[in-house]
């Protein structure tokens, strides 16, 4: 047979810092960081919750980390869930996670994508929709094919792009530098004024900085393929977390030397006006990266979530023909595939952005649920030698925390919240035809078995 199952130790600690470093860093932090401005009303207040979204962040990620080792499968929270909860619970997990929120992640990017490719060819308006969907649909094929071919290849361009966009991000840090050296610094004058302390406000700008650090978690859906996992884990979501909460504060406080707050919360796209204003003729490498960061970007959440769905095929949630590995390219090719073909369903949707508010609450939830299993297991059954255990104090301080954000959203967002609720629970019909119906007719199960 061309399959089997299992796939191979091949990723290194770079590979790790990779995919989190290019799974968490897109195009947000170029095209239009203002979601955190726009709620505080100070570049003082902004850059507060800027840390303060990294460090909650840190302490998610650090929790993720504890529970890849102490359940060291790939498959993410998905296996956390499905250890812990059962299957009913899992199933969900994993239908929200493959079918709705990583597809239309990518779907979204790859929209970004073709939008930037096209700005030169449509400069003076804006480009045509089938040409953005054609193209965004080709990208999304170009990473699949990618990572059917090679995990190597998927790995290498995770490493190319990821570098890329931290030097496009160093290249605006360095440009601030500059400018602060030679007195740029008006913009930052009363950084606090007018800053609120609004409770509501503080939420939604905590939020909104927590769902540009989303990504952290992804790392855990590719234990198995690591080559050290107890050493590449820990270290590799900890140093990258740092490293990016310096790099995005450095970036915003960058952008503040030639962009006024109030600019910052006016318009829709800082990255292009600091290079308008900043690099002359030479405008258009902001754009250029861009692109770079968004390829590198969606390429990472389909090598992750494509590891998701051959974990799901293997636990019997999902077709069996998903837990296949082709034998010589040692790839999962069928959930790869699979992947692709559900977000470029994705592109046909009027309206996909929208789709993302409900998202980024469900997204919290799904936090939530997999470390207050972490710390169930700490307090119920505890491990005598844990490879990594951090204080207990940090899921808890995690849960404490984002309840308050959860609330705080609620409220101000009644709709949306329940929305993405909702749409967990579109899952259940699926289980019970495909899960938990196990004794189908044979004349059913013929022709389910004959589609794939």
């Amino acid at each position: 047979s061309e399959f089997q199952g299992g796939l191979k130790k091949t990723l290194t600690l770079s590979n790790a810092v990779a995919i989190i470093v290019g799974s968490i860093v897109g195009a947000g932090i170029f095209v239009s960081p203002k979601g955190v401005t726009v709620q505080m009303y100070s570049f003082g207040g902004s850059m507060v919750m800027w840390l303060v979204s990294g460090l909650i962040s840190m302490l998610g990620a650090m929790c993720f980390a504890e529970l890849a080792l102490l359940i060291p499968s790939s498959g993410g929270e998905y296996m956390y869930v499905y250890k812990a909860c059962g299957p009913v619970a899992a199933f969900l997990r994993l239908w929200i996670e493959i079918i709705i929120i990583r597809p239309s992640i990518v779907a979204v990017l790859s929209i970004v994508f073709a939008n930037y490719v096209l700005v030169p060819i449509f400069p003076d308006c804006d480009s045509p929709a089938t040409a953005v969907r054609l193209l965004a649909a080709i990208a999304i094929s170009t990473i699949a094919f990618i990572n059917c071919v090679s995990v190597k290849a998927s790995a290498m361009i995770q490493n190319v792009f990821t570098a890329g966009k931290i030097l496009a991000l160093l290249v605006i840090i360095g440009t601030g530098i500059v400018r602060i050296s030679m007195g740029q610094t008006a913009n930052f004058e009363g950084p606090f004024e007018d800053t609120t302390l609004d409770p509501a406000n503080v939420a939604l700008a905590c939020i909104a900085g927590l769902f540009s650090f989303f990504g952290w978690n992804y790392l855990s859906t590719v234990t198995e393929e690591l080559k050290n996992p107890k050493r590449d884990i820990p270290l590799s979501i900890i140093a990258s977390l740092i490293m990016i909460i310096i790099i995005y504060m450095m970036t915003i406080a960058s952008y503040q030397t030639t962009v006024s707050t109030t600019e910052m919360i006016n318009h829709n796209a800082i990255g292009v006006l600091f290079a308008e204003r900043n690099y002359g003729f030479m405008w258009w490498i902001l754009p250029l990266f861009v692109v770079m960061s968004v390829f590198g970007t969606v390429n990472g959440v389909i090598f992750t979530t494509a590891r998701m769905t051959y974990v799901g095929g293997r636990c019997g949630h999902l077709p069996e023909v998903l837990n296949m590995v082709q034998d010589k390219l040692q790839t999962p090719v069928t959930a790869v595939i699979f992947t692709a073909v559900v977000s470029m369903v994705y592109l046909t949707f009027d309206d996909i952005f929208a789709l993302m508010t409900y998202l980024s609450f469900v997204q919290v939830l799904a936090f939530q649920l997999a470390i207050a299993i972490l710390v169930y297991m700490r307090v119920k059954r505890p491990m005598k030698n844990p490879p990594v255990k951090f204080f207990l104090g940090v899921p808890i301080i995690f849960l404490l925390v984002t309840t308050v954000l959860d609330v705080f959203c609620i409220v101000g967002k009644p709709y949306e919240c329940l929305g993405g609720v909702l749409m967990i629970f579109t899952g259940i019909p699926f289980y019970l035809f495909g899960v938990a119906w196990s004794k189908k007719p044979r004349s059913l199960q013929q022709k389910i078995d004959s589609i794939y």
